[in-house]
């Protein structure tokens, strides 16, 4: 009786779990494409957004300035640092050639560190839940 409440709770959350999926992969693939096809320049972090978690800690998302066939593109980088510390600093900056608003800080964690982890925790998810409905089963 208890795994057959396991898979109603795996079919109620399946949908959620196969968007979030979904979306992993898909910023894991833009991600991939921005490495392999991107441009790389020099970017100066003129500034910080700042966001408070649900803990209550600040987390600073550096404000990046770059230029590019003689324009200046700015964009908020996703990886976040809990202090300003980094404001005028230069960072390499990899963007889409055709589309240069769309960048990120040229180091591993800021281009595939969201993706893989929401993958990790995904699958992990999946696994944990596959076991526990098995052994529900089996006993």
């Amino acid at each position: 009786m208890i795994w057959f409440l396991g898979v109603l709770v795996v079919i109620v959350f399946g949908r959620t779990w196969l968007q979030s999926c979904r979306e992993g992969f898909v910023s894991l693939k833009s991600a991939t494409r921005l490495k392999r096809t991107g441009v790389h320049k020099t970017g100066e972090i003129i500034g910080f957004e700042e966001c408070v978690d649900k803990e209550g800690d600040k987390w600073f998302y550096p404000i990046i300035v770059f230029s590019y066939q003689g324009r200046q593109w700015q964009f908020i980088s996703q990886a976040g640092y809990d202090d300003k510390g980094l404001a005028g600093a230069y960072v390499r900056v990899i963007h889409d050639p055709l589309t240069p608003n769309l960048a990120e800080v040229d180091n591993l964690m800021a281009l595939f560190g969201g993706p893989a982890l929401t993958l990790y925790f995904q699958i992990l998810f999946l696994v944990l839940a596959a076991g526990y409905a098995i052994q529900e089963f089996l006993a």
